[in-house]
C-alpha cells in the first residue's frame, strides 16, 4: 500500500533540492561577492597604519553583509523543516533535524551552526549579552527568559568562535567556507544535510 504522506514528503524534500530550485543561492549570488570583497579590504586595511577607525567600520558592515546570507541559508534549510512538520508521519522533532549533514570535530553539524549564526544576527541586539555569557558559563539549567539565547550562543562558542569579539559572524563564514565565499561551499552544506535528512525520515528508498 502506498504511504501518500511519505511519498509527498520525497517529492517536495526532492524538488527543495533541484538545483534548479536552490532560488535562495541565487537570491545570496550578490552577497559572496561582496563578502569576498570585504574580507580583502579587511586585510588591507589591518595592516595599515592609522586605519583602526576605517577597519572596525569595514568589520561592521562585513557583519552585516554576512548575517544578510546566514538568514537566507536558513531561510533554505526551514522550508525542509517546514514540509517535514507538515508531512511527516510520526511527527518529528524538528528541532533536532539541524543536527544532521557534515560536522565539526565538537559533534555540532554546520547547519545547526548556520541556524545559530543568523539568529545572532537577527536577535543579538535584543540580549543581555553579559546575562547571557554568564549563564552559558554557569554550565548549569539556563534561566527561562534566557534558554534559547544560551542554546545559540552554546553552538557559537562549542565551534571556537569568540562571543565577545565584534566579528563573530565574520568568524563563523571563515569555519563554515574557509577562504572563499562561494555559493558551492554553502550548496554542498545543504546537500549534505539534505541527504541526511532524506535518510533520517526513510525516504532513501522511496521513487
Amino acid at each position: 500500500m502506498i504511504n501518500f504522506d511519505k511519498l509527498t514528503l520525497h517529492v517536495r524534500l526532492s524538488l527543495l533540492n533541484d538545483h534548479r530550485n536552490l532560488w535562495w543561492l541565487s537570491v545570496a549570488e550578490p552577497l559572496f561577492s561582496i563578502i569576498n570583497r570585504q574580507r580583502e579590504l579587511l586585510n588591507q586595511l589591518e595592516n595599515e597604519e592609522g586605519s583602526e577607525d576605517r577597519y572596525w567600520e569595514e568589520v561592521g558592515n562585513t557583519e552585516e553583509i554576512i548575517g544578510m546570507l546566514m538568514v537566507c541559508c536558513q531561510t533554505a534549510f526551514q522550508r525542509c523543516l517546514s514540509e517535514v512538520a507538515e508531512w511527516s508521519t510520526p511527527r518529528l522533532e524538528v528541532g533536532q533535524l539541524w543536527k544532521l549533514g557534515s560536522c565539526f570535530d565538537n559533534g555540532h553539524s554546520k547547519a545547526e551552526l548556520i541556524n545559530a549564526l543568523a539568529n545572532y544576527y537577527k536577535h543579538e541586539g535584543e540580549w543581555d549579552k553579559a546575562a547571557v555569557m554568564n549563564a552559558l558559563a554557569s554550565g548549569g539549567p539556563a534561566p527561562k527568559d534566557l534558554k534559547r539565547q544560551v542554546r545559540i550562543a552554546k553552538v557559537i562558542r562549542d565551534c571556537k568562535i569568540d562571543m565577545a569579539s565584534n566579528k563573530v559572524l565574520y568568524d563563523g563564514a571563515n569555519l563554515l567556507l574557509g577562504d572563499q565565499v562561494v555559493p558551492d561551499s554553502l550548496g554542498e552544506i545543504f546537500a549534505a544535510w539534505h541527504d541526511n535528512l532524506k535518510c533520517r525520515l526513510g525516504l532513501d528508498d522511496v521513487g
